[in-house]
């Protein structure tokens, strides 16, 4: 996000530097809602549905507060939502390019987010699942990991600029030890995926029911009766 960030302060012609910056998290969240409503509408088919649910992510208060920020979540949304669309494309029509496409965004979007882990991980789980032996080959194995570290590749940016040691760095990324505590962001809590709580082993399940909490109450509970419906149709379709 920071590179991004840089490139919006350094060119964008007009304001200061911190609507610039902001103005990129409006761009990324944009272009998130935009990659919803292809996503919802390549998997159902429908314009509607599309618009309806792109629209009801777009104004959530959640999403629309970290659109005028500066700050990882925008981006992290935009990232989300393309490799939901991935998926969907892949569902629909197996190929390797979407294959190795989608491993190059996985790995882009873990150099800016951490939990994002959460849709790679079983994003991953199930191309490969749907791919099967005919992706599972040695050559195309190889090509998908490296598909993955290209887009890994701002971490090996930031390792070779902190050489410099320049103010407000990660700390000295150039030996093994200190590029572990910045990628599994020891500081911070690697497992810690939110402010506000303190440091226990309850902190994973509350963050889940807060944000289950926020969902409903920013989709006025709309949205959670969609979602509902959506589960039950998926398995009745399924079922058949």
């Amino acid at each position: 996000y920071l590179f991004l960030s840089h490139l919006f302060t350094r060119f964008l012609p007009w304001g200061s530097p911190a609507a610039r910056a902001n103005a990129s998290a409006a761009v990324c969240a944009s272009g998130a809602a935009g990659m919803l409503f292809l996503a919802v509408e390549a998997s159902t088919g429908s314009e509607v549905a599309g618009m309806f649910s792109a629209g009801m992510f777009a104004f959530g208060r959640l999403v629309w507060s970290y659109a005028i920020q500066s700050e990882v979540f925008a981006l992290n949304n935009l990232f989300a939502a393309t490799l939901f669309y991935l998926a969907v494309r892949y569902d629909g029509c197996p190929s390797d390019r979407t294959a190795y496409l989608g491993a190059f965004f996985c790995g882009l979007a873990l150099t800016n987010q951490h939990t994002i882990v959460f849709y790679v991980f079983p994003i991953t789980l199930y191309v490969l699942a749907k791919g099967g032996a005919p992706l599972l080959t040695p050559p195309k194995v190889g090509k998908l990991t490296a598909s993955v570290l290209a887009g890994m590749l701002p971490y090996g940016i930031i390792a070779w600029r902190s050489s410099a040691r320049l103010p407000g760095s990660w700390g000295d990324l150039t030996n093994l030890s200190g590029f572990l505590t910045h990628l599994l962001r020891r500081e911070y809590g690697t497992f810690r995926l939110f402010a506000g709580a303190e440091r226990g082993d309850h902190r994973f399940l509350y963050g889940l029911q807060r944000y289950c909490e926020n969902f409903l109450e920013d989709s006025r509970y709309v949205g959670g009766g969609f979602a509902l419906l959506g589960i039950l149709l998926v398995a009745a379709r399924s079922g058949r």
